[in-house]
């Protein structure tokens, strides 16, 4: 996956250390954090699978390796692309990684409220058809949880926030409504939904951390090793 990224010039920064890489381990143990490994080269395996997606040349990875404090005093190994140590300090890292929670969540409601992978359509293009169907849906439901938001006094935005399971259980109202209802009986049925939504909250739980799943198993370990 990393020289794939690579191969198509797309950096990245992910979270590694349970990946049973030994590599990860032996960085681990030593004192610094902040490890550029020499390039490393793929296993013959990962180079065959490289060669059928047009990536001939991808031989070999160059990654560079970061350790983050995490709250309860673990560390975090972080693998990057951007390998330039002085254009891209260290200590900035952590605030890096962590702007990708946004887009995490928004997966999570994708793929569990809105089952975005349970396709009705067998064919290419209906279920092209319902991958954009329910981004919108997504979409709309954002939307409507922004508005409800700036309705919340700022106190009370600091420790409160919309639910947005409930914005994405009850947003098909708004979208049967856009395509049957009149202008005004949209508007209506839009902003009864903002109102619900800005009553409808969940408490803000900052700094929260959960368990990392075990190491991945041999043969995503098999990807890695020479």
């Amino acid at each position: 996956m990393f020289a794939l990224l690579q191969a198509r010039k797309i950096s990245f920064c992910v979270r590694i250390e349970n990946c049973g890489w030994p590599v990860v381990r032996q960085f681990l143990a030593m004192d610094q954090q902040d490890w550029v490994i020499e390039p490393h080269r793929l296993s013959a395996r990962a180079r065959k699978q490289l060669l059928g997606l047009g990536f001939a040349q991808a031989k070999e990875v160059a990654l560079r390796l970061i350790k983050v404090r995490l709250p309860n005093g673990k560390w975090e190994v972080l693998a990057t692309s951007l390998l330039d140590q002085q254009r891209y300090p260290a200590g900035e890292f952590k605030a890096l990684y962590g702007q990708r929670w946004g887009v995490e969540e928004s997966f999570k409601v994708l793929k569990h409220r809105l089952h975005i992978e349970g396709f009705s359509g067998e064919l290419p293009h209906a279920i092209e058809q319902e991958i954009y169907a329910k981004a919108l849906m997504h979409n709309i439901a954002q939307a409507l949880c922004s508005e409800a938001a700036q309705q919340l006094e700022e106190k009370k935005r600091a420790r409160w926030q919309v639910n947005r399971a409930y914005a994405v259980t009850n947003v098909s109202k708004v979208v049967v409504s856009w395509f049957k209802d009149s202008a005004d009986q949209l508007a209506r049925m839009t902003r009864s939904l903002i109102n619900t939504l800005s009553r409808t909250l969940e408490q803000i739980r900052p700094a929260r951390t959960f368990s990392r799943k075990p190491a991945m198993g041999g043969a995503q370990r098999r990807w890695m090793s020479s």
